[in-house]
């Protein structure tokens, strides 16, 4: 496989993720997902962040950095 084609597949596999796909998975997950099927609302997994993060977290994933975006970070 050249360099050229793998780059071409790499963009091809992320164009899904626009920002406003990305706000819609937010919802359908953090909001709708995780407390209804998992029983887990978006504040207990902020409040797992905020005792959890530290100078050297790295959050890979898909998503619009929500959590990050909303645990207090000290």
């Amino acid at each position: 496989m050249s360099e050229n084609q793998y780059s071409k597949e790499i963009i091809e596999g992320q164009q899904v993720y626009t920002p406003s796909f990305l706000r819609f998975y937010d919802l359908i997950v953090l909001h709708i997902i995780s407390t209804w099927f998992w029983r887990c609302p978006p504040q207990n997994m902020i409040d797992l962040y905020d005792k959890n993060v530290s100078g050297n977290h790295l959050d890979i994933g898909v998503g619009t950095g929500y959590l990050l975006q909303k645990q207090n970070f000290q």
